[in-house]
């Protein structure tokens, strides 16, 4: 048990004891106690890092208006409290005010340029505004120094892009499985800087990835590492190759070499429908990420796309039971059953249409094969999905379907009903359908070394196809 566990509920004797006990449950995540700890202190002390850690906490359980208002009465006390301020910026992003956020961030880095976590925190809210440029990405790499996954091999010291011939690179993964696959389409362009490139991925990725162009090695994160002379994080990369936002690769064509399709007749459960629109959804994430309670979704809010005609519904929820079940009214069929790795759903991709998704790795495993994606995304969203746009630079195929309102699924999925219908039917006529021509369309950029420009989005609803130039990768 946890100290903030056996600490939950002893009677409050002083303020000092509430505080404590709020700061040990908001280190551990435990945000509802937390908050009940930390108000009862706020009765019976007003204080500048109460009001701080209130914002902290609200923000934590995304109530951002809250938490707006808590920092404001810290800054009231402390204009010039930097934790304050950092809260402040955090909560106006919750808002959805991202422009003032990112000004008072900003503010931030300039007072406390020194800070790893604020410079950080700037480089997150910069690519988020589409600040894809290699400033920014510079700034990125202080994530190593926040404690996160990859910091440990990080800290030995970061390969800077310098002549490798005779020697050998280890580039490694760190945070996420969507991270790697997000990021691992850098890796081709570091072919003939060094001899030798070996890639250390999550064990779930190794199979998937091998023969990744311009890789010799693959292997697992934590297997024992083979001799190396330089290595480097692979969220660095965008830095050391300069990308701005005119220069993102397209994502590298995984389907070519790490995935073959599985025919009908080998798939789970019986065959899926020849005609039909075959439709994957997934409504849950790792719940190892903090803010996984906001991105994730109850599936029987899917309910409202019962009904649909010349659609099957596919499950591609991994370990399904665990995370609840779609509603029987979908008829769905789950299509993961007896996978192993990322290999195995990459081929299982390969006999659906059209990927419905939370903010998973499913969505990056399945753009990067050149799948449409509808991605349900929170209000408050990652970075790499940007701001005020459906389409996405990073991958010609997603669509996006954002929150306006934290918690409200909703009207998202009352959208997503809508264009699901129009698609439906659009798929009796391949030819007219714009399903069709995004399918098209990927399929051009992954055969083609082509850079993804961010510029507006197209108008239209349903699935929308981006815009792309030609560019060397």
């Amino acid at each position: 048990m946890t100290r903030a566990a056996r600490l939950r509920n002893r009677p409050l004797a002083t303020s000092r004891n509430a505080e404590q006990r709020a700061q040990l449950c908001f280190a551990a995540g435990e945000f509802d106690d937390a908050l009940a700890h930390n108000t009862a202190a706020l009765r019976q002390v007003s204080s500048p890092s109460l009001y701080n850690r209130q914002s902290g906490i609200l923000i934590g359980l995304g109530r951002y208006a809250e938490a707006l208002g808590a920092a404001n009465q810290a800054l009231e006390h402390g204009p010039a409290y930097p934790e304050a301020l950092f809260n402040h910026s955090l909560a106006l992003l919750g808002t959805g005010d991202t422009i003032q956020a990112l000004a008072v961030m900003e503010r931030l880095a300039g007072q406390t340029p020194q800070n790893s976590t604020i410079l950080y925190a700037l480089a997150l809210q910069q690519l988020r505004a589409g600040r894809c440029n290699a400033e920014t990405w510079r700034r990125f790499d202080y994530r190593l120094m926040q404690g996160r996954a990859g910091a440990d091999l990080g800290c030995l010291g970061i390969w800077q892009g310098e002549d490798l011939t005779g020697r050998t690179l280890l580039i490694h993964a760190e945070e996420g499985l969507g991270d790697t696959l997000q990021f691992a389409r850098f890796v081709p362009a570091l072919a003939g800087r060094a001899s030798r490139i070996v890639l250390a991925v999550q064990q779930p990725l190794v199979r998937l990835l091998q023969g990744l162009p311009g890789v010799d090695q693959v292997i697992a994160t934590g297997a024992t590492l083979p001799p190396f002379d330089a290595l480097c994080p692979l969220l660095s990369l965008p830095a050391i190759l300069r990308t701005g936002p005119d220069t993102i690769p397209a994502p590298t064509p995984l389907a070519c070499f790490g995935a073959a399709a599985v025919p009908d007749h080998a798939l789970p459960g019986h065959a899926l429908p020849e005609h039909a629109l075959r439709v994957g959804l997934v409504w849950h994430g790792s719940p190892s990420l903090l803010d996984d309670r906001h991105r994730s979704i109850d599936p029987q809010a899917f309910a409202v796309l019962a009904g649909i005609g010349n659609v099957q519904f596919v499950s591609l929820q991994k370990h399904e039971p665990a995370r609840g079940r779609l509603p029987a009214a979908l008829r769905s069929t789950d299509l993961l059953a007896g996978v192993t790795d990322f290999a195995d759903t990459a081929s299982r991709l390969q006999a659906i249409d059209l990927v419905i998704t939370v903010d998973t790795a499913m969505a990056h495993l399945a753009a990067t094969i050149g799948k449409p994606v509808w991605l349900l995304s929170r209000q408050n969203g990652c970075w790499r999905w940007m701001q005020d746009r459906r389409d996405s630079p990073w991958y010609p195929t997603v669509t996006l379907y954002r929150q306006t309102k934290t918690g409200e699924w909703g009207p998202v999925l009352q959208a997503v009903r809508r264009d699901l219908i129009a698609t439906a039917h659009a798929h009796l006529n391949p030819g007219h359908s714009s399903h069709a021509r995004l399918a098209t369309a990927a399929c051009t950029v992954l055969s083609s070394k082509q850079a993804i420009v961010i510029g507006p989005t197209p108008p239209g609803t349903g699935v929308i196809a981006p815009a792309v130039v030609t560019a060397s990768a």
